[in-house]
């Protein structure tokens, strides 16, 4: 007999627009029963342009203090902005819609320490440069 424990995090890409701020929210539940995962410890959310660089932005994460398994993830606009000098021209879906112009491309993940140390999610980050300023 074969088994396998899975102890990665959930994957979610990320796309925005540069100079906005972009938020999202996560809700932590058990996968197999439902029940509510509260987020305890200290949050980390980080940008980078490779896993394994030293470089990076940081995210603002705000942990719902009723609803203890919801957190508000944020990448604050000077941070959507900030990563424009490391923008190339790619393309993209966006749904059915192909974009193509200077972007950024690269990772994000989110982490939780306190006690132990469980990263929930994790993804590529594109965010599409601003035309206003």
């Amino acid at each position: 007999m074969t088994a396998q424990v899975s102890a990665l995090p959930g994957f979610l890409n990320v796309v925005g627009y540069g100079g906005d701020d972009i938020s999202f929210t996560a809700t932590l539940k058990d996968k197999d029963t439902g029940a509510a995962i509260p987020i305890v410890g200290t949050s980390t959310a980080q940008i980078r342009r490779y896993k394994d660089d030293t470089e990076f932005w940081s995210m603002t994460v705000a942990v719902d203090p009723i609803i203890t398994n919801k957190a508000v993830l944020t990448i604050p606009a000077a941070v959507s902005a900030a990563v424009e000098e490391y923008a190339c021209l790619r393309s993209l879906y966006v749904g059915d819609d192909l974009v193509t112009g200077p972007m950024f491309q690269g990772f994000w993940d989110w982490q939780v320490v306190g006690g132990s140390t469980k990263t929930y999610a994790s993804g590529q980050m594109t965010i599409i440069m601003e035309v206003s300023r």
